[in-house]
């Protein structure tokens, strides 16, 4: 039997680190990605949800006819990020510091009321008010 020089063992261990090491490299790739697309979808979700509860703070209130006011809590993040709420012509816009914005409309009461008002999010409380044909977000 032959005995297997040093220069071989080397060549061996060098090629099985790499080997090892593309692996690790391809499953954290792999990975990171996965958590990017979760991440993405999670944030759209939330966006999604946070329109929708403030939309129905709204349709409660015009359904109501009277002037009022709903206080209510807000998430101090979405997707890691703080974020501003505002009324607008088009219903609930939503950006969050990265600049992603979110539109939710409110059922074409926006197109009946004057709407007006801008929260942020790490004041993580926010009210609806209405007052004769004018909707406003506040504090």
């Amino acid at each position: 039997m032959r005995k297997k020089k040093g220069q071989h063992l080397i060549l061996e261990e060098i090629i099985l680190f790499s080997l090892g090491l593309i692996i690790a490299l391809g499953f954290f790739s792999t990975f990171q990605s996965f958590e990017k697309s979760a991440k993405t979808q999670s944030r759209e979700e939330q966006f999604e949800m946070l329109g929708e509860i403030i939309s129905s703070h709204i349709i409660e209130l015009t359904q109501s006819n009277a002037t009022g006011k709903i206080e209510f809590s807000i998430p101090e993040s979405i997707g890691g990020e703080g974020y501003l709420l505002a009324l607008k012509v088009g219903g609930i816009m939503i950006q969050t510091q990265s600049h992603q914005v979110h539109i939710t409309p409110i059922y074409g009461i926006e197109e009946k009321y004057e709407m007006d008002g801008v929260v942020q999010s790490n004041y993580k409380k926010a009210s609806v008010t209405l007052e004769g044909e004018k909707i406003t977000l506040g504090i």
